[in-house]
């Protein structure tokens, strides 16, 4: 039988739990929290037209990858700037084509580089999945 001492939750989102505590417990590095404390970058000025999205995480079908291809596959006015690598970019790369969504696959990025992120205007998550998701 196995015993557990502390149950470490990542959210207060989830049912309590006994012996359990709430603990930001994650794999990003100082620097990117550093942006953060200090404000982050210059906000970004929309410019007229259409808006860009990104899309920054792992490449794996459990981030929502097949909900925002099911998405996209009827749409022509909507493009998506992937950032990342992962096991399953392959896969999805070719789904993407098969499907002929716009899909542009950039590689992976640092979170914190203003000069890249900074020039978009919405944020795509599309995973229903995470316990920390935000779709």
């Amino acid at each position: 039988r196995a015993q557990c001492d502390v149950v470490v939750q990542l959210s207060r989102t989830l049912r309590p739990l006994p012996h359990s505590r709430v603990e930001n417990v994650h794999g990003v590095r100082k620097c990117f929290l550093d942006v953060g404390a200090s404000g982050g970058p210059p906000a970004y000025q929309p410019k007229p037209g259409n808006a860009r999205c990104y899309f920054v995480g792992k490449a794996m079908w459990a981030k929502g990858y097949t909900q925002l291809l099911v998405l996209l596959q009827d749409s022509t006015d909507v493009e998506i700037d992937c950032y990342g690598g992962g096991p399953e970019l392959a896969d999805i790369q070719n789904k993407s084509r098969v499907l002929q969504t716009s899909l542009n696959f950039k590689g992976p990025a640092d979170h914190a580089d203003s000069s890249i992120f900074g020039a978009y205007d919405v944020f795509v998550n599309p995973s229903i999945s995470e316990v920390l998701c935000t779709a």
